[in-house]
């Protein structure tokens, strides 16, 4: 069952441990499907995304049989700006169940997406996303290529010429604020 975390309403022991739990998941995901990251890099993540990150997101876990936390996704205004799921609970439908709450209930309709991370890359085009931009390196200035991602139609694409903007690093361009003109309707839902 997807739950919204409130954190004015835990208790900070509560906070605590939840954070940890939370880092766990991320972790194990990394270390799943980041193979470019090192241990250095994970190192330097891992206080980032439990102290920083993930208490300004937006966030909705998912927990399994047994209560622990399965899947998480942290939300902005206008992207998701992280999901992760555990190794073990990958393939039983949680990353959808996320996707899917983005998409039609916060209307949500990017993501960002390390390029070396071919795993999430295909979940995310199996799911209507198409890559509208590339970028050489992630927000910290790290080697390491990210590419943002919309939920658009794939045929109304090509209808329609969008214009290039400058990336964040300026090394390349990229398409940028597409889904404030389309809706997303993945290929396979059903009405």
């Amino acid at each position: 069952m997807l739950q919204k975390i409130n954190w004015s309403a835990i208790s900070p022991d509560e906070s605590e441990k939840l954070k940890n739990e939370l880092v766990e998941v991320w972790e194990a995901s990394v270390r799943s499907t980041h193979r470019f990251l090192t241990e250095k890099d994970i190192r330097f993540f891992k206080p980032l995304i439990r102290n920083k990150y993930i208490p300004v997101v937006e966030l909705y876990i998912i927990r399994n049989g047994q209560n622990r936390i399965a899947a998480f996704m942290g939300l902005s205004d206008e992207l998701i700006e992280m999901l992760f799921v555990h190794p073990e609970e990958q393939g039983k439908g949680y990353g959808k169940q996320l996707i899917e709450f983005a998409i039609y209930h916060k209307h949500i309709f990017k993501v960002d997406v390390n390029e070396q991370n071919e795993k999430a890359t295909s979940f995310y085009l199996n799911r209507g996303f198409d890559i509208v931009g590339r970028d050489e390196t992630d927000p910290n200035g790290n080697p390491f290529p990210i590419h943002f991602l919309s939920c658009i139609f794939r045929s109304m694409k090509q209808s329609y010429k969008f214009q290039t903007v400058p990336s964040k690093s300026g090394k390349s361009s990229a398409i940028r604020n597409v889904s404030s003109i389309f809706c997303c309707w993945p290929m396979n839902r059903n009405r």
